[in-house]
C-alpha cells in the first residue's frame, strides 16, 4: 500500500508509463482498474483511502515481493483512467439535463420522434395505413 502525497513520488513510473503505454481496463469504476504489463501479464490496481489520504495497492512484484513497496507504472496508468472517470462522473452530476437523446424523423410524416426499426414514429406505426 502507498499512500499518494505528492507527485515526486511517480516520476520515474509517470515516465515509464508514457514509454509502455499500457493496457487499462475499468473493473470497477472509480476504484479497480486492471493494467496489462509490457510483457502481457495482467494486475490489478486498487485505490482507496486511508485516513482521508488516497492511497493504492497494485499486484506487481514492486508491491507484493516487496518489503519497502514501490510507485509502479501500473498504479500511473491506473490513476490517469482514474481520474478520467472521476472527472467524467463529476461533468456528469454538474449537468443540468442528462444527455439528449437522438431524435430521427418519420419517414412517413417527417416529424421528428422516436421512430421504430421501420423508420415510423409511433402515430404512423400505430395507423391502419401501415397494419
Amino acid at each position: 500500500m502507498i499512500e499518494i502525497k505528492e507527485k515526486a513520488q511517480f516520476e520515474k513510473a509517470i515516465a515509464k508509463a508514457q514509454a509502455v503505454k499500457p493496457k487499462t481496463h475499468i473493473i470497477e469504476a472509480g476504484r479497480v482498474y486492471s493494467v496489462e504489463s509490457s510483457q502481457g501479464d495482467e494486475y490489478q490496481v486498487t485505490f482507496f483511502k486511508l485516513n482521508g489520504v488516497p492511497a493504492f495497492t497494485c499486484t506487481c512484484k514492486a508491491h507484493t515481493g516487496s518489503a519497502a513497496p514501490k510507485v509502479c507504472y501500473h498504479a500511473v496508468a491506473a490513476w490517469s483512467q482514474h481520474r478520467v472517470v472521476k472527472a467524467v462522473h463529476k461533468a456528469a452530476e454538474a449537468s443540468p439535463e442528462p444527455f439528449p437523446i437522438p431524435v430521427a424523423t418519420c419517414r412517413f410524416c417527417k416529424t421528428p420522434s422516436t421512430v421504430d426499426s421501420t423508420g415510423l414514429c409511433n402515430s404512423c406505426a400505430e395507423s391502419e395505413l401501415f397494419s
